[in-house]
């Protein structure tokens, strides 16, 4: 099985690789450079965050104009 690298969230998530690498730190996953391995639950356990700020990110607007986000 081929494993992940931090570069490859970085281009799938299109932010920069020191992004990626201070999120992952965060989740006290080490990594060391953009080549790092990560591991299968290590890739899924980054989507689903990263997922999860991207959708407050989203939020967080609509919240401060009081404006009604439809569904």
């Amino acid at each position: 099985m081929v494993k992940s690298r931090v570069h490859d969230l970085a281009a799938e998530f299109g932010v920069p690789v020191e992004q990626v690498m201070g999120m992952l730190r965060e989740m006290n996953i080490i990594v060391r450079s953009h080549l790092s391995a990560l591991e299968p639950d290590q890739v899924a356990a980054a989507r689903v965050r990263w997922e999860r700020e991207k959708r407050k990110a989203a939020e967080a607007p609509a919240r401060r104009c009081g404006c009604k986000v439809k569904a």
